[in-house]
């Protein structure tokens, strides 16, 4: 058995920033933390490995700045910040060597004067001046969910992730997300599905399934938490699957208890499957003789699902099964829903967590 271990060191850190300033590259966008507090910022010009370091959202094209609220202009890159105090914002500026730049005021338009100004002789009011009854506006695609007593629910990291943007699509099938590559730029045709973990939200799981959208996997979560799936519905997974025939490769798994019910899922449905991800977790049952791939992937303060309960649940994967180790991390951060109660302090923070493992997934889809 070979651990892959993974960690995120100053080595690693130093060598993000050098590869920062990239004559090819274009923009980032990702939540900056400093003591002035967090911010949506869209950074450029910086290359990929760069973005993916701060945990964030690659594109190839230009930040959008029509409604920034200024930027910090640094000897390698600008910051435009989508959010906070200007005043505020333009003191930190100066502590990253930058200079602050208020956003471009936009002109008004050339108003053109009516070439006819003549008044109507016979101004005649309309006769039913009654607004429409009914001016409903145009809803959100995807509401913010309402909290459910009980069940821990996605923080504003994980709300974000469901917005659609130029990079993934997010749509409600009503009993599941979809993360699809705003552009159809996928791997092969190669999908996941994800199960939640016992009494936690399934959004709390948007940004991992955001995570494999823009490593070009199409990713889909089912609704509900590990626990009513698995009393309920375990065989979940088969509607998005039906749903997409022209998927080629399909991997199923989850978090915590939902790792378990994709290997139920997995089990009950021979053939269908090629690969089982589990997230802090382990099978529910013996996995040898399903012909699927396995990857395992945990962290070392996990005290919900101990690294050795993991290894020691090796003995019911398949003897190639891909195991991961995350230095630091814990088992809620394999999610966005806050801390877990018995669960071990992290040592490195939730986006590092995730973008940790992100590739790994990628790879794992590629070999299957």
């Amino acid at each position: 058995m070979i651990i892959k271990k993974l960690s995120l060191g100053v080595a690693v850190g130093t060598a993000l920033m050098a590869a920062a300033i990239n004559a090819n590259a274009d923009s980032c966008l990702y939540v900056q933390s400093s003591p002035g507090g967090s911010f949506n910022v869209c950074e450029e010009t910086v290359n990929q490995t760069y973005c993916d370091g701060v945990d964030g959202d690659w594109s190839a094209n230009a930040c959008d700045i029509s409604n920034i609220v200024g930027s910090c202009v640094t000897p390698s890159s600008s910051i435009h910040y989508l959010e906070g105090s200007a005043s505020s914002l333009s003191f930190g500026c100066g502590f990253q060597n930058g200079e602050w730049q208020d956003p471009a005021p936009t002109p008004d338009p050339d108003p053109t004067p009516d070439p006819d100004p003549t008044p109507d002789p016979d101004p005649t009011p309309d006769p039913d001046p009654t607004p429409d009854p009914d001016p409903t506006p145009d809803p959100d695609p995807i509401p913010d969910p309402d909290p459910v007593p009980g069940i821990a629910g996605p923080d504003s990291t994980a709300l974000r992730a469901l917005d659609s943007d130029s990079l993934c699509t997010v749509t409600d099938h009503g009993n599941y997300y979809s993360f699809v590559r705003t552009n159809a730029d996928r791997r092969d045709n190669r999908g996941v599905v994800l199960y939640a973990g016992g009494g936690v939200a399934a959004e709390a799981y948007a940004k991992v399934a955001r995570n494999l959208c823009i490593t070009q996997q199409d990713a889909f979560i089912i609704k509900g938490d590990g626990v009513e799936i698995i009393q309920t519905n375990p065989m979940a997974a088969i509607e998005p699957i039906l749903a997409n025939p022209g998927m080629e490769k399909w991997a199923v798994g989850g978090h915590s208890l939902g790792g378990v019910i994709g290997s139920l899922f997995i089990s009950s449905n021979p053939g269908l499957v090629q690969g089982l991800i589990l997230l802090g977790s382990e099978p529910a049952l013996p996995m040898q003789a399903t012909g699927i791939k396995a990857i395992t992937i945990y962290a070392t303060n996990d005290l919900i699902e101990t690294p050795e309960e993991v290894i020691t649940s090796l003995a019911l994967l398949p003897a190639d099964t891909e195991v991961v180790e995350i230095e630091g991390g814990n088992h809620a951060q394999f999610g966005n829903y806050g801390e877990q109660a018995g669960d071990g302090e992290a040592e490195i923070s939730s986006s590092k967590q995730k973008s940790l493992f992100k590739y790994e997934l990628r790879d794992f889809m590629d070999s299957l």
